[in-house]
């Protein structure tokens, strides 16, 4: 980029950054997805039973949006919307701290998540 805009400038200015590197650094990479299989034996009748119901609801809502259980329970009543056209609330930093700014996002709700995001909705709220 240097290059081409001092050559459309015609001023002959050596490149400070030809010599610079990055450290190179190891990737992460991508955590595997859930196997259907295991999805499929959470959502089997009964076993979820020894959840509470608050564990339970998050659980789903996690398992229908692909949100972390720390970001579900602290989402605020206010920042739930199941009256709109599409049901969704919206992940912000309100009173917590997210895992970046990628997480600042609205989720939509689908499957059995609005059911399971009732009580979170009319929970009373405690400052």
């Amino acid at each position: 980029m240097f290059k081409e805009i001092t050559t459309d400038q015609k001023q002959p200015i050596s490149n400070p950054f030809a010599n610079l590197r990055l450290k190179e650094t190891k990737t992460k990479g991508r955590r595997k997805a859930i196997p259907p299989e295991m999805i499929q034996r959470i959502l089997t009748p009964g076993a979820m039973g020894k959840l509470n119901v608050e564990a339970r609801d998050v659980m789903l809502i996690c398992l229908n949006t692909g949100c972390r259980p720390s970001e579900v329970c602290g989402v605020l009543p206010e920042h739930i919307h199941l009256k709109d056209d599409t049901s969704h609330f919206d992940l912000v930093e309100e009173g917590r701290e997210l895992k970046s700014g990628a997480s600042i996002r609205k989720v939509v709700l689908l499957g059995v998540a609005p059911e399971a995001i009732i009580p979170i909705e009319s929970r009373p709220i405690m400052h």
